[in-house]
């Protein structure tokens, strides 16, 4: 029973080592096989990676593409913004310039029109004045004149009134009682 027993145990043995080689190559074979799809589920990731990838970069470089030309766009609508605001500013500047100017000729042209009637009224002024020199002249010339004459015609007058006043002069001690003149000279 002892060998027997050993016979059937070794029996036994040699069917599990033979089961567990059968096994062992069941497992390689497997391995293999999944060796193979494991490399054919990688290369399909590998692939759909790839094609991941090129869609990626295609809608990167699309999408990089579609922000340069936003870019380029918003350049160019700033820049014409900006040359529309100097354009403005310029405008306004000249319009100021423009205003200034013209304010400054009004001014100086009131200021100017304000100093001639100024000049203007001073030179009727010095004509009038040289006028009422002229007349004062003329009338000093004409009354030395006219005092020349009456100082003539009082010396000529002088010495009948003298002889006149002589004779007055005598008759006048003799009626003083009766009249009294008062006379102013």
């Amino acid at each position: 029973m002892l060998e027997a027993e050993q016979l059937s145990h070794e029996a036994n043995e040699r069917e599990l080592l033979k089961f567990k080689e059968q096994l062992k190559f069941e497992q390689m074979e497997n391995e293999i096989v999944n060796a193979g799809r494991i490399a054919e589920v990688r290369s399909q990731h590998d692939k759909q990676l790839a094609k991941l990838r090129y869609q990626f970069d295609d809608g990167l470089s699309e999408l990089n593409s579609r922000c340069e030309s936003r870019l380029q766009q918003l350049e160019f609508d700033l820049e014409l913004r900006r040359r529309v605001e100097i354009h403005e500013v310029e405008e306004r500047k000249n319009q100021h310039i423009n205003d200034l100017i013209k304010n400054h000729r009004k001014a100086f042209q009131q200021m100017k029109t304000y100093y001639n009637d100024i000049t203007q009224g001073n030179l009727r002024l010095v004509k009038d004045l040289q006028k009422q020199v002229e007349e004062l002249k003329t009338r000093s010339i004409n009354n030395k004149r006219m005092l020349l004459e009456y100082v003539q015609e009082n010396q000529k007058l002088s010495e009948p009134l003298s002889k006149v006043s002589a004779e007055i002069g005598t008759f006048c001690y003799s009626n003083l009682s009766i009249f009294s003149f008062n006379f102013n000279i």
